[in-house]
């Protein structure tokens, strides 16, 4: 089994010398998005607070039981497009409070129960995607941000994702293994239906960056082009990061050859064999 069972299942295999347990970090990039054609999360500013509001590492630790890593973009680690410098974007409720006056949010009553702002999340029905959901709604209540949650059947919650009937929601791009994912995901020409830039991510720089890299086949060459990519990313945030999941492989202990693949594929079962 790879990747097939929740992160509190695993322990009971890790303890079972029937069996082993093979992890490894991997390139599924967990991501909340925003919708920027709305009147308030249009202001970068919200934005930000959003991002400063959320203790990713906590969730990855509570909810995930260390079965990802935190990330600061969409590229996995290790990777020769990913950009190493990003400042990672901890926890500050006080910055978060701050960002949210000056978009003129201020706090209606103090300490009292009253918010600053309401917003929607929508998810799908799966019990980790409620979950992080949940987490993710207690997380910005300390900042006076009310979040409804809404939990659709997955077929009617991708269908609102596509159409843009959203305010914020959490998705996973699988298997993340060159930047030419950016074009599909980001690039101002792949607005749905076009593409899959559904949160009408708008910006001629990133474009250009993005078109000029896709010219070139040596990554070495690419690499600059994509590194200031996903610095306007960090500046603008069209998606706060959140993890990368890391990959389990799970099988009998007495099976030899396997390994994990970044994107998680099953590569390796040509090479499986049993222990002499």
């Amino acid at each position: 089994v790879v990747n097939g069972l929740t992160p509190d299942q695993v322990p009971a295999f890790r303890d079972d010398p029937a069996f082993q347990v093979v992890e490894t970090p991997g390139s599924n990039y967990a991501y909340l998005g925003f919708n920027l054609e709305d009147p308030i999360l249009g202001d970068v500013r919200v934005r930000r607070a959003i991002a400063l509001a959320l203790d990713r590492q906590e969730l990855v630790d509570n909810l995930w039981r260390g079965l990802a890593v935190v990330t600061e973009t969409m590229m996995p680690s290790g990777h020769w497009a990913r950009a190493e410098d990003h400042e990672p974007m901890e926890r500050d409720l006080d910055a978060a409070k701050e960002l949210l006056d000056a978009a003129g949010y201020p706090d209606p009553d103090g300490s009292g129960p009253e918010k600053r702002l309401r917003l929607t999340y929508k998810t799908s029905t799966n019990e980790d995607s409620v979950l992080q959901a949940q987490i993710v709604q207690a997380m910005l209540a300390m900042v006076g941000i009310d979040i409804e949650i809404r939990s659709y059947e997955f077929a009617t919650f991708y269908t609102d994702i596509k159409q843009g009937n959203f305010q914020l929601y959490s998705l996973t791009w699988t298997g993340v293994l060159d930047p030419h994912i950016y074009n599909l995901v980001l690039h101002s020409r792949s607005v749905p239906p076009d593409g899959a830039n559904r949160n009408r991510f708008q910006n001629a720089d990133f474009d250009r960056l993005i078109d000029a890299g896709a010219r070139l086949a040596d990554p070495a060459e690419r690499r600059p082009y994509y590194v200031e990519a996903q610095q306007i990313l960090a500046e603008e945030l069209p998606y706060v990061s959140l993890y990368h999941k890391v990959n389990v492989g799970i099988m009998p202990a007495d099976l030899e050859g396997y390994r994990n693949y970044l994107s998680g594929e099953l590569y390796s079962l040509k090479q499986l064999r049993w222990a002499d």
